[in-house]
């Protein structure tokens, strides 16, 4: 799939809460995931796996054992990591709410 030049893509917000998670992070992981949100959550944030209840309106990134959660805000182009996390059984806990200013 390509872009038209004009296409616009989502600008990334991480949430205050993930600006945490990312520093307990491996520095080689957090520039992977990085990576991956510019080079391909901002072209096509719904190209990853929605989330069901109760976290209907999330969307999931999974790299190895890694998990970025984000909610796309489509009238403000943006999408905002709410969460960047290993993947073990309290990596749905806790996720925290954004809503838009």
């Amino acid at each position: 799939m390509s872009l038209s030049p004009n296409a616009k893509l989502h600008e990334i917000i991480v949430h205050k809460s993930a600006q945490k998670e990312f520093k307990r992070l491996p520095s080689c992981i957090v520039r992977k995931l990085k990576e991956k949100l510019s080079n391909e959550v901002a072209h096509d944030p719904y190209r990853f796996k929605p989330l069901s209840n109760p976290y209907k309106g999330l969307y999931r990134l999974k790299f190895s054992a890694y998990r970025i959660i984000y909610k796309i805000v489509d009238e403000h182009k943006i999408v905002v990591v709410l969460a960047a996390r290993i993947r073990n059984e309290n990596t749905y806990k806790n996720i925290p709410t954004y809503l838009p200013s």
